[in-house]
């Protein structure tokens, strides 16, 4: 299947998961074809923007580059951490993007997670430890100030992870005295979030 044609069949996927780090775009600037086009992907204001221009610069690679642009694309996408979405333009592994079912799970609990996850209780450390988060996104998520916008931003990175990263993240918080937490996501376990009413 031609590279256009894996972006076409996959573009919605492809938005939602893949990660245009700053890593990743360094990497792409040694891609002929990419490297006049980075500087205008990396302005764009938000991941899904950044990605929208890069997948569309991939869909103006002539014909007679595609396969060396899989080569090299699916090489950097591997370089940094991203083999989940290598994978969907050239298979070498089992590991797949966030399913939907886990992405929408993770979505819909958003708020919840906000209220009650803490990522600097040991769920940070373990995440990246078990390398299911790169010291960019670890460092990324403690920039942020307030306890709710750290976990916003865990729960961000994990959706762009592979679809074993939700199962990580259950165990990180089980782990890390958190399984109220992790009963939020599975609905599974004793332990339970304080109520609304508790709460108030």
């Amino acid at each position: 299947m031609e590279l256009r044609q894996i972006i076409d069949a996959n573009f919605s996927t492809l938005l939602r998961c893949m990660d245009p780090s700053t890593e990743l775009l360094g990497k792409l600037r040694s891609v002929v074809f990419l490297k006049d086009r980075i500087p205008s992907i990396k302005q764009q204001p938000t991941a899904i923007d950044k990605n929208d221009a890069l997948l569309t610069a991939l869909q103006e690679v002539p014909d007679n580059i595609q396969k060396s642009m899989i080569r090299d694309f699916t090489a950097a996408l591997r370089s940094c951490g991203q083999e989940h979405v290598a994978n969907i333009f050239r298979r070498e592994s089992d590991k797949v993007p966030m399913s939907d079912e886990h992405f929408h799970v993770l979505k819909k609990e958003s708020v919840e997670l906000r209220k009650f996850l803490d990522p600097e209780n040991g769920v940070l450390t373990q995440l990246f430890s078990s390398e299911v988060i790169t010291s960019a996104d670890k460092e990324r998520v403690r920039s942020k100030k307030g306890f709710s916008d750290k976990a916003e931003e865990l729960i961000d990175t994990i959706i762009r992870k592979s679809d074993d990263a939700f199962q990580a993240l259950i165990d990180a918080l089980n782990a890390n005295g958190q399984s109220h937490v992790a009963y939020i996501l599975t609905e599974q376990g004793d332990s339970q979030p304080l109520s609304k009413y508790r709460r108030e």
